[in-house]
């Protein structure tokens, strides 16, 4: 469980006097990186496809609220306690995808809602199915 925090860093410096000055620091967008499959990867119908990716946030991975992987077609890969990245910001969801040309995307928000994403696209094809051939008249006396 997270600590409520601000998404903004404070800064004070202090003075000699009695001034003191606030600055606040600008929140940065955290950043998502695919590392595999590659773009344009090929498929088999029921291949079980690991997906593997890197997030990062210049506020640090406490910083990172939600980490998402995504289908053009399946929609949403995995759930978001399966896609909780480790302590070196690695996200991992293993799954099965239905044939066509996927866009999967790996998003990743920071508590100050600020966004980055990384897409490849992978394309799972149909297995070959042998066609199919029944006698249905005369009937078999």
């Amino acid at each position: 469980m997270r600590a409520l925090f601000s998404p903004m860093l404070l800064t004070a410096i202090v003075a000699c006097g009695p001034d003191v000055t606030v600055k606040m620091a600008e929140n940065l967008p955290p950043d998502s990186v695919i590392n595999s499959p590659t773009h344009e990867t090929v498929f088999a119908e029921g291949d079980v496809i690991q997906f593997v990716g890197t997030v990062a946030d210049p506020g640090g991975l406490d910083d990172i609220q939600t980490v998402s992987w995504t289908s053009s077609i399946d929609f949403e890969l995995g759930t978001a306690e399966l896609s909780s990245p480790d302590s070196e910001g690695k996200t991992r969801v293993s799954t099965v995808l239905s044939p066509g040309t996927h866009v999967i995307t790996l998003g990743v928000v920071d508590l100050g809602g600020l966004a980055g994403t990384d897409s490849v696209t992978v394309t799972v094809s149909a297995a070959k199915q042998e066609p199919a051939a029944e006698i249905l008249s005369p009937d078999n006396f």
